[in-house]
């Protein structure tokens, strides 16, 4: 099972009941989703009375000229030092900030298939594996050093087709489930109601 097993529980099922009362009572101020989803535009910023922190908003610069990799985690470093956001991204670099200072974590559930063995391969092939298993800024550094990674157009080439792009969602709902269980939620159709019906509170 994807995330593994704590206590006794698939991972997804192990967080602690209260946070989710306190999340769907609005008293979580940092929440990550692993996105972008556009559900989360309709109505979940407002009835959580968060300001959204899109990490497509950050991919460019002035002029339209690229961000690197490195500026783009340096800000979101710097976002989730605040104390109230909506932080919505799907790379690592954008992520893992967002997600040791989250209070919680939210995936949706998605009903496509598993990356197939040559999905995984193909993957490989155009996104470089270093970028998913990178934990601290060192390696992150020595990585941006490479100019061929810095130019990175050829990873947004990979994630534009739907295949490639299930192959890094489920590498990320993999990091972020056994990162931190305590505070990762797989949204799945109940769930999502609940988070729908804040809005009559």
């Amino acid at each position: 099972m994807v995330g593994g097993v704590r206590d006794g529980l698939p991972i997804e099922d192990a967080t602690p009941r209260s946070l989710w009362a306190r999340l769907i009572a609005g008293q979580v101020t940092q929440v990550c989703l692993l996105g972008p989803e556009s559900w989360v535009y309709d109505y979940l910023p407002r009835t959580l009375g968060l300001d959204v922190v899109p990490a497509d908003a950050y991919v460019y610069g002035r002029y339209g000229v690229l961000r690197p990799h490195s500026e783009r985690a340096e800000i979101a470093r710097a976002l989730a030092a605040e104390p109230r956001w909506l932080a919505i991204g799907g790379l690592p670099y954008w992520v893992e900030p967002f997600a040791r200072r989250a209070e919680a974590i939210l995936i949706p559930e998605t009903k496509g298939p598993d990356p197939t063995r040559r999905s995984v391969s193909m993957f490989f092939r155009k996104v470089p594996r270093a970028l998913f298993e990178l934990h601290d800024e060192q390696e992150w550094e020595a990585l941006e050093a490479d100019p061929v990674f810095a130019a990175s157009a050829y990873i947004f080439d990979a994630l534009a087709n739907w295949e490639l792009r299930s192959v890094k969602d489920t590498l990320m709902r993999d990091f972020l489930l056994r990162g931190f269980p305590a505070k990762t939620f797989m949204v799945s159709s109940q769930r999502l109601a609940e988070l729908r019906a804040i809005r009559a509170k």
